[in-house]
């Protein structure tokens, strides 16, 4: 026997919290030897079974993942990648302050922030919301800042895919 395995598929490197991570891992032999599969470096889960790496987190991050196919005679091939686990999407999102009602007296700002959370209570970094209000009361800018104008009972409210978080506003 004069040639080793060649691991010829490519890994999947990202996937979401919560859903499957599968790779099903190719690999070939000119000397048509029986080939092993193993994973030397995974995340505490990962299971190698028949050529199919699997997985499932509700963890956020980046993980190294190293596997190895070898055949009969001591020859073999590695592959070593990372794989990203991304939130999923927005499930609740929380706006402050929120001192039900938030008082603001004309004349000031305030600001307003959001964090966004998937299903699993993972915070989503940046996730780019939307801000309105009543614009018969006041304002709010791209980054919150809610600036009041009129007297009165409204708004501000922060919109993230379907997801809207709105608090009572009392200006005065």
């Amino acid at each position: 026997d004069k040639h080793v395995p060649v691991i010829t598929s490519i890994p999947i490197t990202s996937f979401t919290a919560g859903t499957a991570y599968q790779y099903d891992i190719t690999a070939t032999d000119e000397d048509g030897d029986t080939l092993t599969y193993g994973m030397t470096t995974g995340p505490a889960g990962m299971k190698l079974e028949n050529g199919m790496l699997s997985w499932q987190t509700t963890t956020p991050g980046t993980y190294n993942v190293v596997i190895e196919v070898a055949d009969s005679h001591n020859g073999f091939d590695s592959q070593a990648w990372q794989v990203t686990v991304n939130p999923g999407a927005v499930n609740l999102i929380v706006v402050e302050p929120n001192n039900r009602p938030t008082v603001i007296d004309i004349g000031t700002s305030r600001q307003f922030t959001t964090v966004a959370y998937d299903k699993f209570n993972n915070k989503l970094e940046n996730p780019g919301f939307v801000w309105t209000t009543d614009e018969t009361y006041g304002s709010v800018n791209a980054d919150g800042m809610f600036t009041p104008k009129l007297g009165g009972i409204t708004f501000v409210a922060t919109t993230l895919d379907t997801i809207t978080a709105s608090i009572g506003v009392v200006v005065k």
